[in-house]
């Protein structure tokens, strides 16, 4: 089992207020390796069939996709997430996420999946605490098209492409460029 410090966000896509219904969304930033330099990130939001975005009522009704297949060593890989720490309340309330950090730590399960096989473990996210946005692993936009694992391409290429200018154009117009 290896380990490592990660910095996510959990968040609501479209910004509902309070409990409302929305896209739940998952990001981890991580390191590839001990070596590395550039770190990983992915990014999930509540889907059905791994391509499909679906709002949902709440956190743990939420399957979190990366949306787009991975690319690695020839083969085509799936991730998804699932919550697995119980949170207090009703709806999709980002304040019952912080209640769950305020009370321990806020778990995830990862999973992948080989093309269309079924899915199976690969890890657990757990945070621990919230940061308040003066930390340096605040600074840096989540951004899954320039900073992903050795070997790792999202696929396809030519959506890749389009989500990077799109991210970069995101960026731009919110002054974090």
């Amino acid at each position: 089992m290896v380990s490592g410090d990660v910095v996510g966000r959990i968040s609501k896509g479209a910004g509902t207020p309070g409990t409302l219904p929305d896209f739940a969304g998952l990001a981890w930033r991580m390191q590839r390796d001990a070596d590395a330099q550039v770190p990983w990130d992915v990014l999930t939001v509540s889907s059905t069939a791994r391509v499909v975005l679906r709002p949902t009522r709440s956190w743990a009704a939420a399957e979190y996709s990366t949306l787009m297949p991975l690319g690695y060593r020839g083969g085509v890989y799936w991730l998804r997430a699932r919550l697995v720490t119980p949170l207090s309340g009703d709806g999709l309330s980002v304040d019952a996420v912080g209640d769950g950090l305020a009370a321990g730590t806020v778990a995830f399960e990862v999973q992948q999946a080989r093309g269309g096989g079924p899915f199976t473990t690969l890890a657990t996210l757990s945070f621990d605490r919230a940061l308040c946005g003066d930390e340096p692993e605040c600074d840096q936009p989540f951004d899954p098209t320039v900073r992903s694992g050795a070997e790792v391409t999202l696929l396809p290429h030519w959506l890749t492409s389009l989500r990077r200018a799109a991210y970069r154009n995101s960026r731009e117009g919110r002054g974090a460029e």
